[in-house]
C-alpha cells in the first residue's frame, strides 16, 4: 500500500514539473500582445491591426499608431431650440485626431479654419416659405504631428455647423441638432487624413404637422468636404 502511495506522489511531482503552471502576469502580457483590431465591410476585411491595451506613449510628439484615429469633442448637440440659437461654438464641436492625443490635441500644429458653401433647408406650405435655415459646415483642418522633424497627418477639430440665417413664420416652431460620427482615416497609415461625418437635423412643426430633414457631410483634415446625403426623414 505504501509503495502505491509513494508511486502516486512521484507521478504527480513529475507531471507538475513537465507541465508547470503558467504565470498569470505572463498570460496577461501575451493576451495584450496577441490582441487584434478588425473591421469588416460585409464579408471583406477593410482594416486589421494589432491592438495594444496599454495607453499609447508619446516621445517627441511621436504617435505609436499614427493611422488610428479617435474622436474628441461632442457626438451630439443642439444648435436651435424653439426658434432660438442655443449652440455654443466654443464647446459644441467634434474632431478626429491621432490616437494618444485626446488630452493633448492643442499640441498639434498647422490648424486652418475652413468653411463650406452655404447649405439651406426651406419648408414651404402652399408655395409660401414658412421656415428657413441657412448654415455652413465649419471645421479646423490640416493639423499635424511632428515625427523626427517631418509633418505627419492632417486632422480635424472644431467641426460643426455655423448658423447663417434662421426664419420661422408665426405658428411655426423650428429645431436643429448636430450629430458627429466616428472618425475615418481617408489617407494611409503613414500619412493619415482624418475625416468625420457631421449630420445636421432640422425640424419644422406647427399644430398640424411636423417635418424633419437631415444633411450629412464628411469634413476632412485636408480641407475637403463631401456631401453624403441630404433627405427628408420619413
Amino acid at each position: 500500500m505504501m509503495l502505491v502511495v509513494l508511486f502516486m506522489i512521484i507521478l504527480a511531482t513529475v507531471s507538475a514539473s513537465a507541465n508547470p503552471r503558467p504565470d498569470y502576469d505572463q498570460l496577461q502580457v501575451q493576451g495584450r500582445e496577441q490582441g487584434t483590431l478588425e473591421v469588416f465591410h460585409g464579408d471583406q476585411m477593410v482594416y486589421h491591426a494589432i491592438a495594444d491595451n496599454t495607453k499609447p506613449k508619446k516621445s517627441d510628439n511621436n504617435v505609436e499608431f499614427p493611422g488610428f484615429l479617435v474622436q474628441i469633442g461632442k457626438t451630439a448637440w443642439g444648435i436651435i431650440a424653439s426658434n432660438k440659437q442655443v449652440v455654443d461654438y466654443k464647446v459644441d464641436w467634434s474632431g478626429a485626431i491621432p490616437n494618444g492625443y485626446e488630452d493633448d490635441w492643442i499640441g498639434l500644429a498647422g490648424w486652418k479654419d475652413v468653411k463650406s458653401e452655404i447649405f439651406e433647408f426651406k419648408y414651404k406650405i402652399g408655395g409660401s416659405t414658412v421656415s428657413q435655415f441657412k448654415w455652413r459646415f465649419a471645421w479646423s483642418a490640416e493639423g499635424y504631428t511632428l515625427e523626427g522633424g517631418e509633418r505627419k497627418g492632417q486632422y480635424v477639430q472644431n467641426a460643426g455647423a455655423r448658423i447663417e440665417k434662421l426664419y420661422a413664420k408665426v405658428g411655426q416652431t423650428v429645431n436643429a441638432n448636430v450629430l458627429a460620427r466616428s472618425p475615418v482615416n481617408y489617407g494611409t497609415q503613414e500619412q493619415p487624413i482624418g475625416g468625420i461625418d457631421v449630420e445636421v437635423q432640422f425640424g419644422s412643426a406647427n399644430n398640424f404637422n411636423e417635418n424633419v430633414i437631415t444633411c450629412t457631410v464628411t469634413l476632412r483634415g485636408d480641407s475637403k468636404y463631401k456631401v453624403q446625403n441630404c433627405a427628408a426623414d420619413h
